[in-house]
């Protein structure tokens, strides 16, 4: 069953919040001030916004909803049923009265970037319903798992699984830089693979729209993902920084480990300069060289995706025998296991400067 990940902000459960979302969402809300409310429906048709008032019932009407898949600390993600169409969806639901006020001023960039995104390899949102209290996002249930899960559970991928996934990744960035769009908080968690093999691009909570040749400011994402150029705090070219995330996200699958990792962000700054990590040299030349050029701290001269697209590794499709890599042991010098714990190390010296 599919897990839609919930974005940085949502770390911790809230208590109190869930039982309110239970009663007002799947009972149509029941109290005399909510049957009163009135909530904004919002369908995205060919990237435009459709609106419609309705009430809260609406979503009783039109939904049956289920289980819980996902939580977070104002959110929690339930798996739905449309009972006109039959169609099975993924409904996250926000309490939007207990999010900070920057995380409020910017609660409707998730949905509207979505909206813009129609590729095979991303998740696409289907509807946005709000009210005064809450803002739900209806959007496709995908049959599968977490890309990390899946890394996890076979300990690390032959290099044809690796590169397969690599190609849709890129193909999944190329329509986001196409359309203007950087990711953000790229990695095994925002990665989904369904029963197909396919991947799927999720959480764009912390997306942003981008210009050419225009800085962005916000340091934001994971730290053991994020480009050394956000831990300083510069400004930062957006595109480029999802690359280096794409080229940390490939270590772990073709390793099953982090090529840095540290709770201190000046340690983890200095091993990234010094590209402290080493790959086994039962992986091809190509892919290790691949990953070299992603995992480049000067922005400039990193891997862009044009590049990407061009490279050996991708272009040629070569790939190493399944077989000799599941034998190897992964010589490392420094390897740091590739867990829930490493993947979202928190370094409080870095937080975002909004």
């Amino acid at each position: 069953m599919a897990v839609h990940r919930r974005s940085s902000a949502e770390e911790s459960p809230a208590s109190g919040h869930d039982s309110a979302v239970e009663n007002d969402v799947t009972n149509g809300s029941k109290t005399k001030r909510s049957r009163k409310r009135t909530m904004l429906s919002t369908m995205y048709v060919d990237g435009q916004e459709v609106h419609k008032r309705c009430s809260l019932k609406y979503i009783a009407e039109k939904f049956q909803v289920g289980e819980t898949i996902g939580e977070g600390a104002y959110a929690k993600v339930k798996v739905a049923v449309n009972n006109v169409t039959g169609e099975k969806v993924a409904m996250k639901i926000t309490n939007k009265t207990a999010i900070a006020d920057y995380a409020k001023a910017h609660l409707h960039r998730e949905a509207l970037v979505m909206s813009q995104l129609d590729h095979p390899n991303i998740c696409k949102i289907l509807e946005v319903i709000e009210s005064m209290t809450y803002y739900i996002i209806i959007m496709e249930l995908i049959d599968g798992e977490e890309l990390l899960d899946y890394i996890l559970r076979q300990g690390h991928l032959d290099e044809r699984e690796a590169h397969d996934f690599t190609l849709q990744i890129l193909s999944a960035m190329q329509c986001m830089n196409n359309m203007g769009i950087v990711h953000r908080d790229l990695k095994p968690e925002n990665i989904m693979v369904n029963t197909q093999s396919r991947i799927k691009v999720i959480d764009f909570g912390l997306s942003n729209a981008f210009e050419p040749n225009q800085k962005l400011v916000t340091c934001c994402g994971s730290p053991v993902y994020a480009a050394p150029e956000l831990l300083v705090g510069d400004p930062y070219d957006g595109p480029a920084s999802d690359m280096w995330s794409l080229g940390i996200s490939i270590f772990a699958m073709l390793t099953g480990k982090l090529p840095f990792c540290s709770r201190e962000s000046g340690v983890l700054l200095a091993k990234m300069k010094n590209r402290e990590y080493e790959m086994s040299v039962t992986i091809s030349v190509e892919a290790r060289n691949f990953v070299h050029g992603l995992l480049t701290v000067n922005p400039e001269e990193r891997t862009a995706l044009g590049g990407a697209m061009d490279h050996p590794w991708i272009k040629e499709k070569r790939r190493s025998p399944t077989k000799e890599l599941q034998k190897v042991i992964d010589v490392c010098r420094r390897p740091y296991p590739l867990t829930r714990t490493t993947s979202t190390l928190s370094c409080h010296k870095i937080l975002p400067r909004i």
